[in-house]
């Protein structure tokens, strides 16, 4: 804090002179040098920090034993387990083992109470149970009120102590039975067993504890005492002791001789001197001779009251603890003592902690072995992956090789001439054979623009959309267009296009085929040519066959136009003339003469050798012009004619005149199927709409059509007629399917014969 003041003083030194300095300056400038003085300022001093608790460590022993350093390792990392650099840690190290007397502690306790006073103490951490004794004494003279978290003090010390309320933490139980019954069983030829204790304060106790335990052991087991000895007399009787002996150390603080230990100097001592297994209820005697026993651990002690101290740091309150009410054991052994005495650790308890296990050579060097096999592995999977890499693009190069030979030959034997365009650089790669298509030389560079100047004017734009089409649904496309060679030959090309993209969808590339149709062209035009001439040949016929139809409807409005005219001329001579009535005349002479000219109309469009146009046309209205064109023969033939025409049908893209062929010629074959039949003859056309196409139906009812005759009954040149071609239906067919449509055959339910055409609805947008 005395820090943060002198920061903050220096600070406001250095912005008061910096503020004095600039009152010369201009407001504008002022204020912002100003505002940044201030953020420096704020950033300059430091945030408040988490005030700092302090826990006073004391314990009853030298700071060098074992136990004491492995415990109070874990209670400072588990006090300070999420608190970070918030706690301070004193620690006092009392050896009142060695200084028992009464003025020792009067010396030591106004020691503290000087050293501690006005010093505030949050939490007080007992070690051990000469620790705690000395504290209970002696709190209230220099640390009154402070809790206090015991460690490491059996049940019975706590007990024999009564501690207040305030002083808190979990005893231990090293119940030395456990370890005695353990270790005769492991050693069932045992008959004998040696108990060693010291003669300090905390020797005694472990002595009383084990002469409490003896009357529970097996009465075939002989027990002996060796307390109190000094070390060398204890070494010597250990090394005579007979090999049905096993011994255990309770603790050996202090020998006979007032001579002091760290327990773990005397332990070590003591079992290396023994001749037969050597047995103990600390962990602290683990790996300093012990073969093992029943224990609780000084790291778990340590941890146990570091987190009891931790809470206790954070407000919690004592009665809101609940602490167990004692620490769990667990079975420790020393590795190398099991080795050395030939104990099968099959044979320990389950759940059992081995400890300074020395490592097999697999273990010690697992890292390294494993390393080598994996770099050895590694380099002979690279050696053979690049030895397999070899051969394969060997063979890959090969078969590539021969592959391109094969496509090649195929290509040219085929007509095809293969390209590609990275689109990036807008570069097209051609096969020789797809240059010599377009007319483009061998060693000429080629790009999109040099490509379109090879076609035709007329089909550059469409290519253009089919190109631009393709690259951005990333869809295969094929189209035709005309190509221009620098001589002057047409060609017609047939090209099939597919696009390739990366892995963001975006077109990189199209790869595609090029082939030369001119000939199918040039023979789908003659065979075009040759349909339309075979479409009038057949309409000229049916005109023939519709003669006495045509007459008639020319014969009733010249007729008309003769009688009015002989009319108007009587009128003429007569006086007065009645011009109204003359004018009458006139007007129905020309409503006739209209008549007569619908009528040729008619004609000269069947007769019209012109190309196929197509527009939207009303199937109705098609329908009504064929009947009145087929009127009379109708009539001629006493056929009783019906129709069915729905209403508000949509249109139709068609050829009005193909259209009106195909429908008389229906006409006209139904009312011959009827000729022969004496009944009554009924012809029925009726038109509907089916989903997305407009139905046209001429039903008769003659003898209908055989099986056999059904089958072939489209075919060209095939009729049942003794006078026919066999054209007419194969025509009218392939007039159908040229809209699109189809045109179908089924014999009635009762009989005759329907036939029914089929043409799709022109979609909206359509020009008309």
């Amino acid at each position: 804090m005395r820090m943060a003041v002198i920061r903050l003083s220096k600070w406001a030194n250095i912005s008061t002179t910096a503020v004095r300095k600039l009152q010369c300056s201009g407001s504008g400038g002022r204020k912002w040098v100003v505002a940044g003085l201030v953020f420096l300022l704020g950033i300059s001093l430091p945030a408040a920090a988490e005030p700092v608790r302090t826990v006073l460590m004391v314990y009853g022993e030298s700071r060098l034993s074992p136990a004491i350093t492995v415990g109070d390792e874990n209670i400072r990392a588990a006090t300070q387990e999420g608190r970070g650099q918030s706690v301070e840690f004193l620690t006092e190290f009392l050896d009142v083992g060695r200084f028992a007397d009464t003025g020792y502690e009067a010396l030591l306790t106004d020691f503290l109470r000087g050293k501690y006073q006005g010093k505030h103490i949050d939490v007080v951490v007992a070690g051990g149970p000469s620790a705690l004794r000395f504290l209970l004494r002696h709190r209230a003279e220099f640390l009154p009120d402070t809790p206090v978290v015991h460690a490491a003090v059996t049940s019975a010390q706590l007990k024999a102590l009564v501690p207040p309320p305030d002083v808190v933490g979990v005893p231990i139980d090293p119940d030395p039975l456990p370890t005695l019954e353990l270790a005769l069983r492991l050693h069932p030829q045992a008959r004998r067993l040696t108990l060693i204790t010291g003669t300090s304060a905390w020797d005694r106790d472990v002595e009383k504890q084990l002469r409490a335990v003896v009357p529970k052991l097996p009465a075939q087991v002989h027990v002996e005492f060796l307390a109190g000895l000094p070390m060398a007399w204890l070494k010597e009787r250990l090394s005579l002791l007979s090999n049905d002996t096993l011994v255990f150390i309770g603790s050996f603080q202090q020998d006979g001789v007032g001579r002091s230990f760290v327990n773990a100097d005397a332990i070590a001592q003591i079992a290396s001197a023994s001749v037969v297994p050597v047995y103990g209820s600390y962990s602290s005697y683990v790996g300093a001779g012990i073969v093992g026993g029943y224990m609780s651990t000084f790291e778990a002690m340590g941890w146990q009251a570091g987190e009891i101290a931790r809470r206790l740091l954070n407000d919690e309150p004592v009665s809101a603890l609940g602490l167990p009410t004692v620490h769990r054991n667990a079975y420790l052994f020393d590795w190398q003592q099991l080795q050395r005495f030939g104990i099968d650790e099959n044979a320990l308890p389950q759940g059992s902690i081995v400890k300074y296990r020395q490592p097999s050579f697999w273990e010690a060097y697992r890292g390294r072995i494993v390393a080598a096999i994996v770099v050895v592995l590694l380099q002979a999977a690279l050696i053979a992956l690049l030895l397999v890499e070899r051969r394969l693009r060997r063979q890959t190069a090969s078969e590539l090789l021969d592959s391109e030979k094969r496509m090649n030959l195929a290509a040219n034997a085929s007509g095809l001439g293969m390209w590609l365009w990275n689109i990036g650089r807008d570069e097209i790669w051609a096969t020789p054979h797809a240059r010599a298509l377009y007319g483009v030389g061998e060693s000429e560079l080629i790009d999109f623009d040099r490509f379109l100047s090879t076609l035709h004017s007329a089909d550059q734009e469409a290519m253009k959309k089919a190109v631009e089409t393709a690259l951005v649904s990333i869809a295969d496309f094929e189209t035709q267009y005309r190509v221009i060679h620098p001589d002057g030959e047409l060609r017609w090309i047939l090209v099939k296009g597919q696009v390739e993209s990366d892995e963001a969808g975006q077109p990189t590339a199209i790869v595609g085929v090029s082939i030369d149709i001119t000939s199918r062209k040039l023979a789908e035009l003659a065979a075009e040519q040759h349909r339309n001439e075979m479409v009038r040949m057949a309409r000229v016929g049916l005109v023939g066959q519709l003669s006495g139809s045509i007459a008639h409807e020319l014969n009733q409005p010249l007729s008309a136009i003769l009688a009015n005219t002989q009319a108007a001329q009587r009128l003429l001579v007569r006086e007065p003339v009645d011009w109204q009535e003359i004018g009458e005349i006139l007007k129905d002479i020309v409503e006739d003469d209209q008549r007569a000219v619908e009528v040729i109309q008619r004609l000269r469009s069947l007769f019209n050798r012109g190309e196929s146009q197509r527009r939207l046309l009303h199937t109705n209205e098609l329908v009504r012009d064929a009947l009145k064109l087929a009127h009379n023969d109708i009539v001629t033939d006493q056929v009783s004619l019906s129709t069915e025409l729905a209403d508000d049908l949509p249109a139709v893209a068609a050829d009005w005149v193909q259209l009106q062929q195909v429908l008389l010629n229906l006409i006209v074959n139904a009312c011959e199927a009827m000729a022969e039949k004496e009944t009554t003859r009924k012809l029925a056309v009726r038109t509907w709409r089916d989903g997305g196409d407009v139905i046209i139906e001429v039903a008769d009812t003659g003898k209908g059509v055989d099986a056999d005759v059904e089958a072939r009954l489209f075919e060209s040149f095939f009729t049942t007629k003794s006078n026919g071609m066999g054209m007419g239906l194969a025509i009218s067919r392939s007039i159908i399917e040229a809209h699109g449509g189809l045109l179908t055959l089924a014999n009635n339910s009762e009989r005759g014969a329907a036939f029914r055409i089929s043409l799709p609805i022109i979609k909206e947008g359509v020009d008309r």
